[in-house]
């Protein structure tokens, strides 16, 4: 209300509030290598944590699914909020100005499981 931002203004705790989307937001602050980060590589270690395996044993099938979804909505969700950087033409994601925010506020958003 009476904001002209380009950007919609959605309340972190929304767009945190799924489980993959933490898990983007964990990964590329605690365990990512030095960016870009591959789709391929971040839909790995995010079903590694979903099915508490090691990312070695993944199988593809696990794999598969966490990439269609992050591809699908959560990468542009977390983009559109600045999250992170999607590169779609590239399949590579940067983080964004807001990932370090996002972060601080997915530690205090209670059964979020980030420490």
């Amino acid at each position: 209300m009476g904001s002209t931002s380009s950007k919609h203004e959605v309340p972190l705790g929304v767009v945190l509030s799924n489980r993959r989307r933490l898990y983007v937001v964990q990964h590329l602050l605690e365990e990512s290598p030095e960016p870009p980060i591959d789709v391929g590589d971040l839909a790995e270690a995010v079903a590694a944590v979903e099915h508490k395996k090691h990312p070695e044993v993944v199988s593809s099938a696990e794999k598969h699914r966490i990439y269609v979804s992050l591809l699908q909505g959560h990468l542009d969700r977390l983009d559109q909020e600045d999250i992170i950087r999607y590169d779609p033409e590239r399949n590579v994601v940067y983080p964004g100005p807001n990932l370090r925010v996002a972060y601080s506020f997915a530690v205090l958003l209670p059964g979020s499981g980030v420490n």
